[in-house]
């Protein structure tokens, strides 16, 4: 398995031990139509990426987060010129430094925020060129490694939950805990359970986004293809779309998840009236045996917000991480196969 594969499942010491194989009886999503999408490369100044994984825009301002840099986790250009503005959340064991970064996220007043799962921390980092945190918010220690993050609120962050217990949990500005919402909606039939219900919340890792207009929030899982809606400001489930047979599928080995199915999604987006993600469908094996070697998916997964299955888009390019301009019809998505990994999209409505 290549770097990705050892990054999103840093959680799981024991993945890229083992060999996996494909789901048995699985029933993929079928979308009323397939789009595909010719990309545009969009030349980036000398700041050497190693590997792409988040983007975000923000009126004129591309933000881009790299999970194995040299010196900065976290980047900043001007858009659509792409010329360099500044590098922050700098690499180190230093008192203001990261040990890796998770996700990044954009709030209502244009404040950049970053999540430290390996230190526990979701650090604030101003609108201005400066480099220096401005707020940093350490997480309660009984949160299991925290692995995505968004801001339900200017006061209150929801993030996943890893005990297997729940679903969500929502945060405060204190990086304490508030409450629990929903539960993980998955069967024994998706792996075999030890004491523990660490390796089901392991084998359930999503990518999480809440949108406030509406108060949607939407997962889909890394493994295997489930999206989950749910309705926040009221607390109650929109819709699980889990094709039979596309659950997560792993083995339990000590206290960690082994996955034996897909990769599924990798990224998320959940707008006006559309929820978008980026799917893979790597079978392990296939990754084990170098029959694919190409990082990323090639489809964007288009559902309305009860996750009626709209249309997918074909790339011609394989991406990790992507932001969708609604406004302006555009795909902005990363290309980590490529020398130019940033790449653009126009799409119809």
């Amino acid at each position: 398995m290549r770097i990705l594969i050892n990054h999103v499942f840093a959680v799981f010491p024991l993945l890229c031990l083992v060999s996996c194989s494909r789901a048995i009886g699985s029933n993929p999503i079928e979308f009323p139509k397939t789009v595909p999408l010719v990309s545009e490369e969009r030349a980036m100044p000398d700041v050497y990426l190693k590997y792409p994984f988040r983007v975000r825009l923000n009126d004129t301002s591309l933000y881009v987060m790299d999970i194995h840099p040299i010196d900065y986790y976290c980047h900043e250009f001007s858009y659509p010129a792409m010329e360099h503005k500044r590098s922050f959340a700098k690499r180190g064991e230093a008192p203001n430094e990261f040990l890796d970064a998770e996700n990044i996220r954009l709030d209502h007043q244009g404040r950049f925020w970053v999540l430290d799962a390996n230190r526990k921390k979701i650090v604030h980092f101003g609108k201005d060129n400066t480099s220096t945190p401005q707020e940093t918010i350490m997480l309660d220690e009984a949160f299991i490694r925290t692995l995505d993050f968004d801001l339900l609120d200017d006061s209150t962050f929801i993030v996943p939950d890893y005990t297997g217990l729940h679903r969500l949990s929502l945060v405060n500005l204190d990086g304490k805990f508030v409450r629990n919402l929903f539960s993980i909606p998955a069967s024994s039939g998706g792996g075999d359970m030890s004491d523990s219900n660490v390796p089901l919340a392991q084998a359930w890792r999503p990518f999480l986004r809440y949108n406030s207009q509406h108060g949607i929030a939407v997962l889909v899982t890394q493994l295997g293809q489930v999206l989950e809606i749910y309705d926040i400001r009221n607390e109650r489930i929109v819709n699980i779309v889990k094709p039979i047979g596309m659950e997560p599928h792993f083995v339990t080995k000590g206290n960690y998840a082994v996955p034996t199915g897909i990769m599924g999604y990798s990224d998320i987006h959940v707008g006006r009236a559309h929820i978008y993600a980026v799917f893979w469908g790597h079978s392990f094996d296939d990754i084990k045996r170098q029959k694919q070697t190409k990082e990323g998916g090639r489809y964007i997964h288009v559902f309305d917000l009860q996750g009626n299955p709209i249309r997918q888009y074909l790339l011609d390019r394989y991406i990790t991480g992507f932001h969708v301009d609604e406004e302006n019809r555009k795909i902005i998505g990363l290309d980590v196969n490529a020398d130019q990994p940033i790449v653009e999209y126009t799409y119809l409505p």
